[in-house]
């Protein structure tokens, strides 16, 4: 049975705003006092729904997209130490701490790999996605025993505000955003983005619809069926084919590819 555990932001009908109240410590940090519900759709039946909200305001958004572009916390300095081949790979490539390994994948090219189904294909091919890299470095580090960093998907609104690079085809659509699905690491409710993509003038924290734990084994499968589920929700809202809605956040993904490269 797959198992994820969801924290969704805002669920209800579209194109609703509300104000949240700010919520105990124990929530996960985000950036935004303000939400969007958004039209549920159908998620994996094993998806256990746990509704939350973003109680930080949109002035601390900087904070995060300092975060997540700054040397890696102490809580990912540690030790390559895991006996699975994933790991001894890993090392015998140079790579003894998390913390650098985490570092050199930041710096490696946006793009999708040949091999969709071994996370060491990063490093064998020397790029990947957000999907890509995060499946890889959390698999690496929970085959070290740390099960305190997990994979998450959020789904956000992209834009060339927080994703630098995708306005001219979303323009070329008529569009200013489209929901993406973006894969980064989170501990004790803190996020880290490995990705490497250029910052832009706000953060993807700060547009986040959803968020989700997944398992790094359940990634491709859970991912694309949250995404799909999230784009045609989106899309029946605006009178767009799934088809058509689909194929702009492809453009936008290959944009992105061509301007890391």
């Amino acid at each position: 049975m797959v198992s994820i555990g969801i924290r969704m932001i805002g669920i209800g009908s579209p194109l609703q705003w509300v104000h949240s109240t700010p919520q105990p410590r124990r929530t996960l940090r985000s950036i935004s006092l303000w939400r969007r519900k958004v039209t549920t759709t159908k998620f994996p039946t094993a998806c256990r729904r746990a509704n939350t909200t973003i109680r930080e305001r949109n002035d601390k958004c900087a904070r995060d997209s300092i975060k997540v572009n700054t040397p890696v916390s102490a809580r990912l300095q540690f030790r390559i130490s895991g006996e699975s081949a994933l790991c001894e790979d890993v090392r015998c490539r140079g790579f003894d701490s998390f913390a650098h390994l985490a570092e050199y994948v930041r710096s490696l090219p946006y793009g999708r790999t040949a091999n969709t189904e071994d996370p060491l294909a990063v490093l064998q091919e020397g790029r990947g996605t957000c999907s890509a890299k995060h499946r890889f470095l959390a698999t690496v580090a929970q085959d070290c025993g740390h099960s305190d960093v997990r994979l998450t998907v959020g789904i956000y609104e992209m834009s060339e505000e927080n994703t630098p690079g995708v306005g001219r085809v979303l323009s070329t659509a008529s569009l200013t955003s489209i929901p993406e699905a973006h894969c980064y690491l989170s501990i004790a409710g803190d996020r880290y983005d490995f990705t490497g993509l250029s910052t832009g003038s706000s953060s993807p924290f700060a547009a986040l619809l959803a968020e989700y734990t997944v398992s790094p084994t359940n990634l491709p499968q859970i991912k694309v069926e949250l995404h799909k589920g999230a784009i045609a929700a989106w899309a029946r809202e605006r009178g767009i084919s799934n088809e058509a809605a689909w194929a702009t956040r492809e453009a936008c993904i290959a944009a992105l590819a061509t301007k890391s490269s």
